[in-house]
């Protein structure tokens, strides 16, 4: 303890030191040394709060092994936490922030954390058995996974799931059901203020044009994010009063389970209790420390603890009612079309008829962008269109297409109107079951959990006829460009599959490292051609993998939606879908095909020395010898 309140002397000095000849030096200089000092007794204030902690915790361990018999109640691990939680917050809500930060930003870590509580759950409704979900947790969280084997450095979170989500095996996470309380469909606007460029350029707006459009925009999205943001600090404001309440009974749990132990336990007697009873003189030496550390830290900690207490005890600035919160959110729901109705009459005023026709096409471009954006299962983000233009040049071709791709969108326009109206009724069963989660009525939870669990079932079937039109699309498409010309078709599923699959459509270890041991500048004639042959052998396995794989998905999806959605009710134990739903379609045969051509090169290259390392394949430790720069 000597240390803590050392360092706690020297932030003292630190903060009141004068800094000399601030007068003969620039402004700038002088900020930016109180700025740096500013920091450093930041965090020396941060390793004495550690510090102090440690020394707690120490503590803590200690008597909990001393007094499990006596007193088997108490939780050591909660007053723990109550501790570094009040330390953390003495001069700030930081906690509490976080907890709101998590609904608001960093979505991408939230979805990790929670698909391990989706595992946690599996277990407890019987969908997983306890293997099988720490193996896929295993499997998910893995570092071959998540880390850039070239960089040295931690990669941030969002990069983390950014490159695990393109290997295929987060689809367990991509398809959960989103929380309750989540409104991120309702709280949105369906149109921005810098579609005003795109506007003007695909419009051609002269000036008068384009400042009545300006007013219009303006106005719709003003109208929508002032309903929205009101929603959303309504949303804030319960979330942070129900947290508030939920800390306020931990900590007051954690503080008398603490004085609990100050009160009924005599720390000297303590003392002279290890001396007799343990032999071990290192084992005997750590329990008397960890004594005296808890013996020296516990008062700060109360007083941190009851300032805590304090803080959580205050009133919130805005206490709204639940019923509010409901009225708000059906609100926007009803005002949603309503604006949207006014911005399209306010348009057919400022626009000509020929224009009028071009951003009629535009705001349904505009839905199925969103749509493909949003959409999470395989196949759901295919754009017809766009791979049709890639796929054909021949432009008689193309326009033979057109009247079934106009068809197609059309159908599809309306099925992703179905989608998002289906996904805010969800949203609202959401904030409902939200509320009544508080209540103590058992039979109207039950009622509101029925209820949302319907209203994901009806989002989930309206995404999987989504998922299908356009799939029949594709497969109806690439027939009739098959009867003109197969080179043509081929062309055009593989970039449907690019769009709609590229997980699976991703190049494979087993392409990267041939194409790189052909780059090898010391391979002799036979070994080059040998390396071909190879390669051309693998993209033909791959072709039939990859096709494999898709079709795998997008069997096993709809099946994992569901389950998800039905766990929610509780009503009966699911049956384990088993690994091969939660991991990679065909991974087993793609890792099969991985090792095949590892082998096969690993006795072609003995002896070669190439000047680029050949890429690692995943899960494999680092070769040496061999003649192979890795």
């Amino acid at each position: 303890m000597f240390l803590s309140y050392f360092m706690f002397a020297a932030v003292i000095g630190l903060v009141s030191h004068p800094v000399a000849s601030q007068e003969e030096r620039p402004e700038e200089e002088v900020q930016q040394e109180q700025a740096g000092a500013g920091q450093a007794s930041e965090e020396l204030v941060n390793q004495a709060q550690e510090l102090l902690l440690q020394d707690f915790g120490s503590g803590l361990r200690a008597l909990g092994a001393l007094l499990a018999e006596q007193n088997p109640d108490l939780d050591m691990k909660e007053i723990w936490a109550a501790a570094e939680e009040a330390m953390q917050n003495e001069s700030s809500d930081e906690g509490l922030e976080f907890y709101l930060a998590s609904y608001e930003a960093d979505q991408q870590q939230d979805d990790v954390l929670s698909f391990r509580n989706e595992l946690r759950d599996s277990v407890i409704d019987g969908s997983m058995s306890r293997d099988e979900a720490l193996q896929v947790w295993l499997e998910v969280m893995d570092v071959r996974f998540f880390h850039d084997f070239g960089n040295e450095t931690n990669t941030e979170w969002a990069q983390r799931f950014k490159d695990a989500l393109g290997t295929g095996n987060l689809a367990a996470v991509m398809l959960r059901v989103p929380d309750a309380g989540d409104v991120r469909v309702l709280g949105k606007p369906e149109f921005l203020r810098r579609d005003l460029q795109f506007f003007t350029r695909e419009l051609e707006l002269d000036d008068e044009s384009q400042a009545l459009v300006r007013v219009l925009l303006d106005d719709y999205v003003t109208r929508y994010e002032r309903q929205s943001a009101e929603l959303q600090k309504a949303i804030r404001a319960v979330r942070s009063n129900r947290k508030r309440i939920q800390n306020r009974e931990r900590l007051a749990r954690a503080q008398s389970d603490l004085n609990e132990i100050l009160q009924s336990v005599d720390l000297q007697e303590l003392r002279t209790q290890i001396d007799i009873d343990m032999e071990e003189s290192t084992r005997k030496d750590w329990f008397r420390s960890a004594i005296d550390r808890f013996d020296g830290s516990v008062d700060e900690i109360q007083a941190a603890l009851w300032a805590r207490s304090v803080a959580l005890n205050e009133p919130p600035e805005e206490e709204l009612d639940d019923s509010t919160l409901l009225q708000l959110a059906n609100q926007l729901r009803v005002d949603r079309q309503r604006m949207r109705d006014s911005f399209l009459d306010g348009m057919q005023i400022a626009l000509d008829e020929k224009q009028m026709a071009v951003f009629s096409r535009i705001i349904d471009e505009f839905l199925l962008a969103e749509a493909r954006i949003d959409g999470k299962f395989g196949g759901s983000k295919i754009d017809l269109e766009t791979a049709l233009d890639e796929a054909v040049q021949d432009d008689a071709v193309k326009e033979s297409m057109q009247e079934s791709l106009a068809r197609s969108q059309a159908q599809l326009v309306e099925l992703v109107k179905q989608w998002t109206a289906a996904r805010i009724s969800r949203e609202l069963s959401g904030l409902e079951l939200f509320v009544a989660y508080q209540e103590d009525d058992a039979e109207n939870r039950k009622r509101l959990t029925q209820k949302h669990a319907q209203r994901a079932r009806a989002e989930l079937n309206t995404a999987i006829a989504l998922r299908d039109h356009l799939l029949a699309g594709y497969t109806e498409m690439g027939s009739a460009l098959a009867a003109t010309d197969q080179q043509m078709a081929d062309q055009f599923v593989e970039a449907v599959r690019a769009q709609g699959f590229q997980a699976q459509m991703r190049p494979r270890w087993s392409e990267r490292a041939l194409g790189a041991a052909l780059a090898c500048v010391d391979l002799t004639d036979e070994q080059r051609e040998s390396l071909r042959d190879i390669k051309a052998e693998v993209s033909s396995q791959l072709t039939a993998l990859r096709a494999q794989a898709i079709q795998d998905r997008i069997l096993i999806e709809p099946k994992i939606a569901r389950a998800k959605i039905n766990a929610m009710t509780g009503l009966e134990k699911q049956s384990s879908l088993g690994l091969s739903a939660w991991q990679e379609p065909g991974a087993r045969a793609f890792g099969a095909l991985d090792e095949q051509v590892q082998g096969h090169m690993d006795a072609l290259l003995i002896e070669v020395s190439c000047a680029e390392p050949l890429p690692r394949r995943r899960g494999a430790g680092i070769a040496t010898g061999r003649g192979r720069n890795r």
